[in-house]
């Protein structure tokens, strides 16, 4: 890709991006794989995923750009992984299909392969409140089918989108006795801290993307390297996760044939960000949960779905 290519990509933050799942297309989505069923549905992904393929070129550059970082770490980590854009696009499609599936039933547990799924039992049976921090790789909402067993469970997955609430009512039409709610938010402040410190105090699970830097400006990022290369990562789930001290976990959910690998790592028993010793430390933790995902882009490369430039300057 030429320089003038990732400049322009540098030049848009991913928050300025239109939401591909607007909520027309969550409807239509919604009632066709409710009339048609989930693998009917898929077939019908392929002619809108083959639109914007072809037609959203920046979008196209960045998953370029993902493909090419991850083929030269995977040769550095003695992996041999060669990837193209066209089948990320595919598997988001894909993707879509499965979150109203699961918010409809049609994916259950049984359809789940679990990594310490004990664990986080466990902790929703002694209602300990957790935090669980997720990244745009595979489909965390396939935790709604763990949630769906156990009706006792609260979960709370903090989004960057404005259309939160709507994305809530139309899922709520689908199920109106789910245990997920969508917490829309635009920055981390103090206010949004206590309210989560109430949920955690009742035992609730706090589910937080640490992979997306933060749609305001004033909200600040730390440089870790990512797949080889520098990348900017919102400080914000860290520092939020310092004032809950809640123990923190690691969770992807990822496609593997017809099932999925349902990936659940304790991450640190709480986040302790010592005032004079704070930047080393964020860092740290920072560069961990980069190193987590490096790790299952190795194992998983085509369920990438962060569509721009994740290496672009922090002032995008």
């Amino acid at each position: 890709m030429h320089d003038s290519d990732k400049a322009k990509l540098k030049q848009t933050h991913w928050s300025k991006h239109r939401e591909k799942g607007s909520i027309i297309g969550l409807k239509l989505t919604l009632w066709t794989v409710k009339l048609l069923g989930r693998h009917l549905a898929y077939l019908l992904t392929y002619p809108v995923i083959g639109y914007f393929y072809l037609f959203s070129r920046k979008t196209r550059q960045a998953i370029r750009i993902y493909c090419q970082n991850l083929h030269a770490y995977a040769q550095q980590q003695n992996h041999h992984i060669h990837v193209k854009p066209l089948p990320i696009f595919i598997n988001f499609g894909k993707s879509l299909v499965d979150k109203i599936a699961v918010w409809n039933g049609q994916i259950t547990r049984e359809n789940l392969n679990f990594t310490n799924r004990h664990e986080l039992i466990e902790r929703i049976d002694q209602k300990n409140g957790t935090i669980i921090f997720t990244a745009h790789l595979g489909t965390i909402e396939i935790m709604r089918a763990i949630s769906n067993s156990y009706p006792n469970s609260r979960i709370n997955a903090l989004v960057f989108n404005q259309h939160a609430q709507k994305f809530n009512d139309t899922l709520s039409q689908i199920n109106p006795n789910s245990q997920l709610s969508l917490i829309s938010v635009s920055h981390f402040d103090m206010t949004l801290a206590m309210q989560l410190q109430h949920k955690i105090d009742q035992g609730e699970i706090i589910i937080i993307a640490c992979d997306r830097t933060p749609v305001t400006n004033n909200q600040r990022t730390i440089k870790a390297e990512f797949l080889g290369k520098e990348a900017y990562f919102p400080q914000g789930g860290f520092l939020l996760a310092h004032l809950l001290k809640a123990p923190v976990y690691m969770m992807l959910c990822l496609k593997k044939g017809k099932q999925f690998d349902v990936v659940f790592k304790p991450f640190a028993e709480s986040i302790n960000l010592p005032r004079n010793e704070r930047h080393e430390h964020l860092a740290d933790y920072v560069q961990q949960y980069s190193d987590f995902l490096a790790e299952y882009c190795l194992k998983y490369p085509t369920q990438w779905f962060n569509f721009f430039d994740f290496w672009q300057s922090n002032d995008g």
